[in-house]
């Protein structure tokens, strides 16, 4: 039981920030905590990165604008849409 006692404040330890509050840092993760932590670690980075490079960034590279016409989408309640407009 002391050898449990001795695991069990070893994996804590105290700090305080300015002696006003105290709160607890593990100072020791299992495997299972390090995969939780990779896991969440790499979803985020693949979402962040997803959101970042997969939206549109409102530039059309044509060599002549005048070729583009905006005008009602033929689709109902879409809104505006973009059609080809030259010959």
């Amino acid at each position: 039981d002391i050898l449990n006692h001795r695991k069990r404040k070893s994996f804590y330890k105290f700090a305080s920030t300015s002696g006003a509050a105290a709160f607890a840092i593990p100072t020791q993760l299992g495997g299972t905590e390090l995969w939780i932590i990779r896991t969440v670690s790499a979803l985020a980075t693949y979402f962040g990165l997803v959101a970042y490079t997969d939206r549109p960034r409102g530039h059309i590279d044509v060599p002549d604008p005048s070729i583009l016409d905006v005008r009602q989408s033929n689709v109902p309640g879409a809104g505006l849409g973009l059609f080809y407009a030259g010959s």
